[in-house]
């Protein structure tokens, strides 16, 4: 399951899969926080388009992510 689908479980899908121990909280929560970073960084990106600044080829593109 990606972390896309994890996300958007239904709650009780989710605590189904926790009792069959196909799925931990930790799991979901971890997927839960990429995407959270990952809508993070496409608003990082909005803001150097906007303001015409340098960005990196493939800046603002799902899963890429800039060199720090």
């Amino acid at each position: 399951m990606s972390d896309t689908d994890l996300v958007y479980l239904p709650a009780t899908a989710a605590l189904k899969l926790f009792a069959k121990k196909k799925l931990s909280p930790v799991d979901l929560m971890q997927a839960t926080i990429a995407r959270a970073e990952a809508m993070d960084l496409a608003r990082k990106a909005e803001a150097n388009y906007a303001k015409g600044r340098r960005t990196a080829a493939l800046e603002g593109l799902p899963n890429h992510r800039p060199e720090l």
